[in-house]
């Protein structure tokens, strides 16, 4: 799980909490808004950054988008959550074939 290779790491507590909400968030998004019969997780640290990256292979040519939810909504508020713990975001899709990379960065500062 992404929480023990981070602390394994010397990731600061706080990014490594950021880092599994966001991991939780883009995964719950592969999940309910693909057909994807796989999705995988990278996640890669150095001493400036957190990356992290989930792949789904869903055949949708839209990738994710952030979208505005009413004040009753149970949902759709996902990518604004990590749009507001990420540094930066966005989406890769790959040249040749489907699906999506959603990827996320947290910088690392010295507290």
């Amino acid at each position: 799980p992404p929480r023990q290779w981070l602390d394994r790491c010397a990731v600061p507590d706080g990014i490594c909490a950021a880092a599994v909400l966001v991991v939780s968030e883009l995964v719950t998004n592969a999940v309910v808004h693909t057909d994807s019969d796989r999705i995988s997780c990278r996640v890669r640290a150095d001493t400036a950054q957190v990356r992290l990256e989930v792949r789904d292979s869903g055949s949708g040519r839209r990738g994710p988008r952030q979208r505005s939810a009413g004040p009753d909504a149970e949902t759709g508020r996902g990518l604004l959550l990590v749009g507001s713990v990420a540094d930066a975001w966005g989406v890769a899709a790959p040249e040749h074939s489907t699906g999506h990379t959603v990827w996320a960065t947290l910088r690392i500062t010295d507290a």
